[in-house]
């Protein structure tokens, strides 16, 4: 054991600080396989946007893990890079409880982009 997997250890003794690591943890292994992936089809930042149906802010901010997203917003943008989203969750004892669980990616275009955001305005209004 190195000196990181014993700090680790450590900070995560504490249930909060271990929550908070797993779920960066989480957002940078989305991040990294996004970046990946998008980098080898070899397209843009912007170009995942559109073909995804969100902003290229938005983007970003997945390939630097700022954020958590939503499933949906996971099934788009992969979707939209040509691969399929399988979730498998498994118990503590490793048993897996619910594999394959899915939905259809849906990209939206630019246009349903455009009413979503009206919407929302309006909401706000």
């Amino acid at each position: 054991m190195d000196d990181w997997d014993r700090l680790e250890e450590t900070l995560t003794q504490d249930p909060a600080t271990a929550a908070a690591f797993l779920e960066r943890s989480s957002r940078d292994e989305l991040a990294l396989a996004l970046l990946s992936l998008r980098s080898a089809v070899g397209i843009s930042q912007r170009e995942l946007a559109v073909r995804a149906g969100i902003t290229q802010p938005e983007v970003c901010r997945l390939e630097r893990a700022e954020v958590q997203p939503l499933w949906d917003t996971v099934q788009r943008v992969f979707g939209a890079l040509g691969v399929e989203v399988t979730l498998k969750v498994t118990s503590k004892d490793g048993k897996v409880v619910r594999r394959r669980l899915r939905a259809p990616s849906t990209p939206r275009s630019p246009g349903s982009l455009r009413a979503r955001n009206v919407q929302t305005e309006r909401r706000a209004s």
